[in-house]
């Protein structure tokens, strides 16, 4: 688990690979209201809030999409 540095994890994924990770995604945030992403270093788990900032980016010269979703953690009562 990590704490509270930043940790950046890029993967080459099949076409099957990618569509599990979102189907993955798509219910955690449908279902449980937080995200869990394992990467080679460890897991990152965190409940977030709304509402989610999404990015869509199109590069047409580079032919290159990119979609990004920022997550932002839930307050904790005390």
């Amino acid at each position: 688990m990590f704490g509270h540095e930043e940790v950046e994890y890029e993967a080459y994924l099949s076409k099957s690979e990618l569509a599990e990770l979102f189907r993955k995604l798509a219910d955690q945030v449908e279902r449980e209201g937080k995200v869990e992403v394992s990467t080679q270093d460890g897991n990152i788990s965190l409940e977030f809030t709304e509402p989610v900032e999404v990015k869509v980016e199109y590069d047409g010269g580079k032919r290159k999409l990119k979609i990004k979703a920022e997550f932002r953690q839930r307050a904790k009562l005390l």
